[in-house]
């Protein structure tokens, strides 16, 4: 009797980058983009090159964050993570870009965490709450309160498109250019002017226009992420909860020392 040896089933690894490998990826941009904001001028080249390299970073976050609302198992904590890291993270960005908190006379200046976390909320509103009135309320609310966040209300509404065209990366890779280009608009109108009635070309203007090409990255990196979690395990997941204000943290102490 012929003795079979058994099959040995291989798991199909995909090509590609992994959710962990790409906010790899937006936390290292988020590095430099905030090194050049706290010590650079935008009159260098280099400096207009970081920061738009920085700008690979929120989109990224914006994308995991429509896809973590589907594949979360407790949306609940989910939220009550942001919402915690929102918090702790208030003192460190203020005080990075700022310069002191208690003499800062932005208060009002709130960081991507709490924008993230806005963003959360309208995802739950479109997705939990049946009521189409009391949904666009409650999303409108959401948008007028992100004015004063980082990123702002082009925040939300593309997590919103993100959320929209889940699973089609197709559409969400157009919808997310025809936002971005929304979003620029206003910088590029601010240059058209300076030549038209100025004639002449103000360079600080078109430095912030080129700066924001960096905001077409993110939908080439997505392009190839392969849908898997990857590598580092749950304690990941809290790796970019971690780093933002601790980096801030640094970089403000560096840039302004001891200051309360």
């Amino acid at each position: 009797m012929e003795i079979q040896s058994p099959q040995i089933v291989e798991t199909e690894k995909r090509f590609g980058l992994s959710a962990n490998a790409l906010k790899l990826i937006a936390i290292t941009a988020m590095l430099i983009d905030h090194t050049a904001a706290v010590f650079m001028n935008l009159a260098d080249p280099q400096t207009v090159l970081m920061r738009g390299i920085g700008r690979i970073t929120a989109p990224i976050m914006f994308y995991f964050l429509a896809e973590g609302y589907h594949k979360t198992r407790n949306v609940n904590k989910y939220t009550l993570r942001l919402a915690l890291f929102a918090a702790i993270s208030y003192v460190p960005f203020i005080y990075c870009m700022e310069g002191s908190f208690p003499n800062s006379h932005n208060y009002m200046r709130l960081n991507v965490i709490f924008t993230l976390f806005l963003a959360l909320l309208a995802l739950r509103a479109r997705n939990e709450i049946k009521n189409p009135v009391v949904q666009w309320l409650i999303i409108c609310t959401l948008l007028f309160v992100s004015l004063t966040a980082d990123w702002s209300y082009i925040a939300i509404i593309m997590v919103l498109m993100f959320d929209y065209f889940y699973g089609d990366y197709k559409k969400q890779a157009f919808g997310y250019c025809m936002l971005s280009l929304f979003y620029i608009a206003p910088q590029f109108l601010t240059v058209f002017q300076s030549i038209v009635y100025s004639h002449t070309v103000n360079w600080v203007y078109v430095r912030m226009l080129m700066l924001y090409i960096g905001m077409f990255i993110p939908v080439l990196l997505l392009k190839f992420y392969n849908g898997e979690k990857g590598k580092g395990g749950k304690a990941f997941s809290y790796l970019f909860y971690i780093f933002y204000p601790l980096h801030l943290l640094v970089l403000g102490w560096v840039k302004h020392g001891v200051v309360w």
